[in-house]
């Protein structure tokens, strides 16, 4: 039997903006979200417009409003479905995602909530466990390699079942039979 697991991150992100809202959705369409690279710069990281309730957008619309500006605060500014709105990037929000894109955004964002315990400037890409973990501590692709043989040959190492089946089979069969499976014995003529 097989569990499937769906494994996801959270992490806090800064706000830089937010879209108009479509049809009667009232405040806000989608928070745009950023986090600062090691050189300080505001990297955009995807948007997000889940998690939200009646309530929230208010609150939130209430917050972002006094920190609108005409420009982007975004190095790269993003390409939105909706007329974009630009804020200072002063609100840290929490956000449940399921992983990051190649092209590094984030894929299926949830808003969670507002964190004010944490600077905007302090907000960074935080490590993927296994991915992005110091060179020292990754399984690089050639280690990897080097232990793929060893496995491979302790798999193909015959247990001691498998020998007592192979020694008992009488000599015109086989411990293979005719499916292949190992421990099914079937004589042939």
């Amino acid at each position: 039997d097989w569990l499937k697991l769906k494994l996801e991150h959270e992490q806090e992100f800064v706000v830089g903006g937010w879209t108009e809202p479509r049809n009667s959705r009232p405040y806000i369409g989608a928070l745009l979200l950023g986090y600062h690279d090691t050189e300080g710069r505001f990297i955009y990281a995807g948007h997000t417009g889940t998690g939200f309730s009646h309530a929230g957008l208010r609150a939130m619309h209430r917050a972002l409003l006094p920190l609108e500006r005409a420009t982007s605060p975004f190095v790269q500014p993003p390409k939105t479905n909706e007329v974009p709105h630009w804020v200072s990037p002063k609100v840290v929000v929490q956000v449940r995602f399921n992983e990051w894109t190649r092209d590094g955004k984030l894929r299926q964002p949830v808003f969670l909530g507002v964190r004010d315990d944490k600077a905007a400037r302090e907000v960074v890409r935080e490590p993927e466990i296994l991915q992005d973990a110091p060179a020292g501590k990754r399984a690089t692709k050639k280690a990897a390699a080097r232990k793929a043989p060893a496995k491979k040959a302790a798999a193909k190492a015959p247990t001691a079942r498998k020998r007592a089946a192979k020694e008992r089979a009488p000599a015109t069969g086989t411990a293979r039979g005719a499916r292949g499976r190992t421990g099914t014995r079937k004589a042939t003529r």
